[in-house]
């Protein structure tokens, strides 16, 4: 198991599941759905495949569920890692562009990445896949 295909699995969960829960679920909720599902797809089985030593930033705009924490599992821990996408940039989320501008959307063959001054959002292809600093580490 390798970072790449950790993040390929969570994009085909995805796929096979985020139109439904998209239709069924109101934003907070889905938004909490895509932060529950990323804790376990893939910063539970990174960290059992000791590729990741702690915990990952938070998946978009993470979950609102546990009050001002962004996680649904161990609300009270903070990250010391994130999934960087290109040199400087921390992944967002999975998405796709619609009339230029990226959602979060089937076919997620995009990925948008962050820092404190701009975003990225590049084609999966395109993308450097590797585990850095978290969100907060790199802003300084």
């Amino acid at each position: 198991m390798d970072l790449d295909s950790v993040l390929q699995d969570y994009r085909q969960f995805l796929l096979l599941n985020f139109d439904s829960m998209n239709s069924v679920l109101s934003e907070d909720s889905l938004a909490d759905w895509l932060q529950a599902n990323w804790e376990i797809i893939v910063e539970s089985r990174l960290r059992d495949a000791a590729l990741l030593n702690g915990l990952l930033d938070v998946y978009a705009y993470g979950a609102d569920c546990n009050g001002s924490s962004s996680r649904v599992s161990l609300p009270e821990s903070i990250a010391n890692a994130a999934i960087h996408v290109h040199k400087g940039f921390v992944m967002h989320s999975f998405g796709t562009l619609k009339d230029d501008f990226f959602v979060q959307s089937a076919p997620f063959d995009y990925v948008k990445g962050e820092n404190a001054s701009s975003e990225i959002v590049l084609r999966i292809d395109e993308a450097q896949f590797s585990i850095g600093g978290s969100y907060d580490s790199i802003a300084i």
